[in-house]
């Protein structure tokens, strides 16, 4: 009789879930992606906007433990500021294109060379991505401000009004965030960014601000397999594998993990989705928890949160964490998934190669899709501050007047290459 109903179970849960995903997949119309608003941001197909902020990052390698809590506490600040919003911190470690002359008539001299100069050097960028969300409260704001002529600004319509609301969003994450050198994209760096993610590769496009777009910067099929999908296109393949983290297994939640992952020699993106809770979302979320809760302590814990959230000294986000391993090989992607699962496991994060979720969690980190990643978790502020890094290798001389060929590649003192 239960495992009759724990198939019944099982078969509703896999009904809804297969009820939110696409039967079948056009990626054009999957990537919720109608075309260039303005100069900065994208428009969706539900009439939301999309922007990004573009982080250099900062070298940890010199700073004192006074200058590291200071950082930590501007990204929490920056978090605590989040609403009406979505955002997914993305972080893309590639490759970088250097060559180096190493060819020589001695065949020991080649084997020296070959063995300590021929180097894969690889750099992180980090990519802070805002969209706009779509709710009653901002259509009665909108219809607030258009009635205060007075002194308010009168916007013709509630996107004007969506896009000026990002606009000092991601100018108030600029000053909070100064020490890591942010940059607005534009709206055409914008495309290209999901360009990238949707084929596999970069793809030069120009298209037209403020015009629907077609699905020209579409240039590959993607295939799904059962724990991995194949992004194919110009007789290249590249191999694809999502794991997500599924639980946080520690008294204390630590960058460790994530910093460790930015020195890995493996192509990957390390997805960070952040759907920011309102205050009166939160009291809700912890009063539920407070009455379901059979211990005494945790009741009281969660009372305490409560009264941190009503003061506004606290804030929740519902999150998941997410990295995406990239490999030319099923081989190499198998190698590559059993180190990054060792060093998570190793710093108390439990995670798991996405089956079921693969699909979900693929076509969730497209604009107002959020809602498909099935490892969003409440998470405060505070704990999500303490995994997000914005580290910087220094990575040396990237070009000469020769070219962009170094004469060596040594070794900071943190292991990363330096281009010499």
């Amino acid at each position: 009789m239960l495992e009759k109903l724990l198939s019944a179970v099982k078969q509703k849960v896999s009904n809804y879930f297969l009820g939110v995903l696409p039967k079948s997949y056009s990626m054009s119309e999957e990537n919720n992606i109608l075309g260039l608003y303005d100069e900065h941001f994208l428009l969706t197909k539900n009439e939301n906007l999309v922007g990004i902020l573009r982080l250099e990052g900062v070298s940890y390698t010199h700073l004192s433990t006074e200058q590291l809590q200071d950082l930590f506490t501007e990204r929490q600040m920056a978090l605590d500021s989040l609403e009406k919003v979505v955002a997914r911190l993305v972080v893309k470690r590639r490759k970088i294109d250097h060559q180096q002359n190493i060819q020589t008539d001695s065949q020991y001299l080649q084997a020296i060379l070959n063995q300590f100069e021929n180097k894969e050097v690889y750099e992180n960028q980090y990519f802070l991505v805002l969209e706009s969300t779509h709710s009653l409260q901002g259509v009665l704001e909108h219809k607030k401000k258009s009635l205060m002529h007075a002194n308010k600004e009168n916007f013709k319509d509630i996107l004007s009004y969506k896009a000026h609301f990002l606009q000092e969003t991601l100018k108030s994450l600029e000053i909070q965030l100064k020490n890591y050198a942010p940059k607005l994209l534009s709206s055409k760096e914008v495309l290209n960014f999901y360009a990238e993610y949707i084929n596999g590769f970069d793809l030069p496009l120009k298209p037209l601000v403020g015009g629907y777009l077609s699905d020209s910067y579409i240039a590959s099929s993607i295939t799904f397999e059962k724990d991995y999908f194949i992004q194919e296109s110009f007789n290249q393949k590249t191999y694809n594998r999502l794991i997500g983290i599924k639980a946080y297994e520690s008294e204390r939640i630590t960058s460790i993990a994530v910093g460790a992952l930015l020195y890995q020699e493996t192509p990957l993106d390390i997805i960070f989705s952040i759907e920011p809770m309102s205050v009166n979302k939160t009291l809700g979320f912890l009063k539920e928890r407070a009455k379901f809760s059979m211990s005494n302590l945790v009741k009281n814990e969660l009372l305490e949160y409560q009264e941190l959230v009503k003061t506004k000294r606290l804030s929740m986000q519902k999150f998941a964490l997410n990295i995406l391993i990239k490999a030319p090989s099923l081989e190499d992607l198998d190698a590559q998934t059993s180190l990054i699962l060792g060093l998570l496991f190793k710093e108390n994060l439990v995670g798991v190669i996405e089956t079921f979720g693969l699909k979900g969690g693929y076509f969730s980190f497209f604009p107002e899709r959020i809602h498909l990643n099935h490892r969003l978790r409440f998470l405060t502020s505070k704990a999500l501050a303490c995994l997000m890094v914005f580290e910087r290798q220094n990575l040396g001389f990237k070009a000469n007047s020769w070219g962009n060929s170094p004469l060596s590649v040594f070794k900071n003192l943190d292991y990363s290459p330096f281009l010499f």
